[in-house]
């Protein structure tokens, strides 16, 4: 009997479970998807919350297949103290679905960002700039912990120049970048 009673229990939740996705699932696909271009607002006020900079995105469109969403960004800025462009991203391809919308956080299946043109900087006193923005102390770490929240993260056709001012070197230039991270739950694969 008590066998019984956990088995309709544990039936009872993953119904539950079940109808929260759907739920979720409608939400995304019915009311936010076809009017994605009304949230740039609030996508932008949450992208700049998570990363600790102001985010500017200048086009939204979107794509759906089945459980998944694909939401492609256009001249997407993250700006500097002065509200200037410190880094442009291209093109931004997000995929999300009914599990990631749950998660309460901005976490995507797969994160692709296109052609991006970076320039990392270390200063004298070991502080590191990305496209001048100080990431040392900045964001708390919050840009780390986003990054390896998100499943599946690929940079394609990007270029790099490191500075390192802490060290009398020249400038390390790369181009046609290509990386990808996939974050498990207990591991992190790096290529």
């Amino acid at each position: 009997r008590p066998l019984r009673t956990v088995a309709r229990l544990l039936l009872w939740l993953l119904i539950a479970a079940g109808a929260l996705r759907l739920v979720a699932w409608l939400i995304l696909h019915q009311a936010i998807l076809p009017h994605i271009e009304q949230w740039r607002s609030p996508i932008e006020a949450r992208a700049s919350r998570a990363l600790g900079v102001p985010v500017r995105i200048g086009g939204i469109a979107v794509r759906t297949d089945g459980w998944l969403a694909d939401v492609e960004l256009r001249d997407v800025a993250l700006l500097d103290a002065g509200q200037r462009p410190a880094l442009q991203l291209p093109r931004v391809l997000a995929t999300i679905s009914a599990r990631t919308l749950l998660s309460l956080h901005m976490n995507f299946e797969q994160l692709r960002i296109e052609s991006p043109q970076l320039e990392l900087r270390r200063d004298r006193a070991g502080r590191v700039f990305v496209a001048e923005l100080d990431i040392t102390e900045a964001n708390d770490g919050r840009v780390l912990d986003w990054f390896l929240r998100q499943r599946d993260v690929g940079v394609s056709g990007g270029s790099l120049r490191w500075t390192d001012e802490s060290r009398a070197v020249a400038p390390l230039s790369f181009s046609d970048v290509q990386f990808r991270a996939r974050n498990g739950l207990v591991e992190h694969e790096v290529q």
